[in-house]
């Protein structure tokens, strides 16, 4: 709805524009009445009005009087119409200074008000779209120009007018003396649940800080993902002369950076810059060279600042783990040698961390075929693989979130620990079940946990432990029970005579027998044929 505020020193007047046209079908709505210029200024700081009409000759305060005190408002911007009852060709003259919608002669005629009215309902309009569409200009200028910048560090092709068109638009000034690309990133972003937004917003207001700081080198910035803030750092400025024989400024200032980050989050950040460039041409190559230092913090651990200069030019050299170490590790998986398995990983990853040239990507592809390799061998499906590590694990997921050579190292030794420790749970129940199938078919002999064990080839204490630790009962209680179980089958089919049943379970002596046998049911074994018999 458009708003109106009417301005009339007479109650009728008022009244008369109020009720005189159906204004709500128009779209507009009343929201406020006036008597006098004073008043009407007042009840537009508080109405705010879209429209204003207002007569020009009132007690007071004029209508004329109005205007040019709300005119003199820095955010006016309401529309003005004045209603006349003098043809005056100075109240004419100062009206059109004052840029007002329409000037109305009294007596008014609803047909030139209402056309005066919604004339100027669609200025309104027009200006509100005007001002969403600059609104939302100025909301979305950091992202478009994070995105132009973006574009330009990612090697993006652009037409030259285009390119000087958007750098006036985000008021971009490009270097045109040397400069040196800087990625930052925070160090081991590899849990999911943490807000990442919030430490990114942090880092962020982390690098407005350091850019107001009296030392502070100039700079632009750009994310490239959360995390990731590209730096390109200007050297035509005084300090240039230094930053040409010494990078050491750079240093220093992106320590400061690196420090305050630490101290407000907790957390660290690493960084890598490029050599020296120049040319809006090389800003791709510059960038290039960054992620290449940055990626190098791998091998020299987080919380550094790397210099692409220092970096090995020789990267993805050949990373291979030799087939017989493969086969050594799956042999010693196969058959329970976790040391053996570890020593062959220890010396792996001593000659990766040797090897500055091997990149950490390459690295992740030589553990990521041997890890799928390993998991295949010991686990039947997904579902145990999820049971043994309380996580769905999808090693090239879980891969590609680690920073450097320590975490893939860290990450492989859990992988193959766990393995190994399933491989005994795995064990042990196979062992329990192995035991209990003995006892089912051999209950009926003189059986021991020692014979059992001789069988197994495994000591009776270990097997005891086991059994008890597994079952929770042991071996001589689960003997029992089974031995129990049968010789009330037997008793009950009614074919069998006591002693008869007593031998068949591996008593020897039916007086015991029938000792055990009400010890465990709570009645004696003669009492239980008496009863089959009754019930017959």
């Amino acid at each position: 709805m458009t708003t109106v505020l009417i301005v009339d020193d007479e109650y009728l007047t008022r009244r008369g524009l109020r009720e005189t046209i159906a204004w709500g079908e128009y779209g507009f709505e009343i929201v406020g009445e006036a008597s006098n210029g004073n008043d009407a200024y007042e009840r537009y700081l508080e109405l705010r009005p879209d429209i204003i009409i207002t007569d020009v000759r009132m007690k007071r305060a004029t209508g004329l009087d109005l205007i040019q005190k709300l005119k003199n408002l820095p955010d006016f911007d309401s529309e003005v119409i004045i209603l006349s009852a003098y043809d005056d060709f100075e109240y004419v003259k100062k009206a059109l200074e004052f840029h007002v919608g329409a000037y109305i002669l009294k007596p008014i005629q609803e047909k030139e008000l209402l056309s005066a009215m919604l004339r100027l309902q669609s200025v309104q309009q027009e200006k509100r779209r005007k001002d969403h569409l600059v609104e939302n200009m100025v909301q979305q200028l950091p992202m478009m120009r994070n995105d132009f910048l973006k574009a330009l560090f990612e090697g993006k092709q652009m037409q030259e007018d285009d390119l000087l068109q958007q750098c006036r638009l985000f008021e971009i000034s490009l270097p045109t003396e040397e400069y040196t690309v800087v990625s930052i990133k925070l160090d081991h972003v590899v849990n999911t649940t943490e807000n990442i937004k919030q430490l990114h917003q942090d880092l962020e207001e982390t690098l407005s800080y350091c850019k107001e700081l009296p030392n502070a080198l100039k700079f632009l910035s750009c994310t490239m993902a959360e995390c990731h803030v590209v730096l390109l750092v200007y050297h035509h400025d005084d300090n240039y002369k230094l930053l040409q024989s010494s990078l050491s400024l750079l240093n220093d200032f992106l320590l400061t950076i690196k420090e305050q980050f630490e101290a407000v989050t907790s957390r660290t950040i690493s960084a890598g810059y490029s050599m020296g460039h120049r040319g809006i041409s090389e800003i791709h190559e510059a960038y290039e060279e960054s992620k290449r230092a940055l990626a190098h913090k791998s091998f020299v651990g987080d919380n550094t600042i790397v210099d692409y200069i220092s970096v090995p030019k020789v990267m993805n050299a050949a990373l291979v783990i030799p087939n017989e170490d493969i086969e050594r590790i799956l042999d010693a998986v196969r058959n329970d040698r976790y040391a053996d398995a570890k020593e062959i990983l220890e010396n792996f990853f001593d000659k990766v961390k040797k090897n500055s040239a091997v990149d950490l990507e390459s690295l992740k592809d030589v553990i990521l075929e041997m890890t799928v390799m390993l998991l295949r061998l010991h686990f039947k499906n997904v579902e145990e693989i999820n049971e043994i590590y309380g996580r769905p694990i999808v090693p090239s997921n879980e891969l590609r979130k680690l920073g450097n050579v320590e975490a893939v190292e860290h990450w492989v030794y859990e992988i193959v620990e766990k393995m190994f420790a399933a491989k005994g749970e795995r064990d042990k129940r196979n062992y329990v079940i192995r035991i209990q199938e003995m006892i089912d078919r051999q209950y009926s002999i003189s059986l021991t946990a020692e014979s059992v064990a001789e069988q197994l080839h495994i000591s009776s204490y270990y097997l005891m432990h086991l059994f008890k630790e597994e079952m929770g009962m042991t071996f001589n209680q689960y003997l029992t029970k089974i031995r129990i179980e049968k010789a009330q089958e037997m008793i009950q089919s009614g074919k069998y005579k006591i002693y008869e049943v007593a031998q068949a379970v591996g008593y020897r002596d039916s007086a015991y027998f029938s000792y055990i046998y009400k010890k465990v049911t709570g009645h004696s074994p003669k009492r239980e044929k008496n009863k089959m018999t009754d019930l017959s």
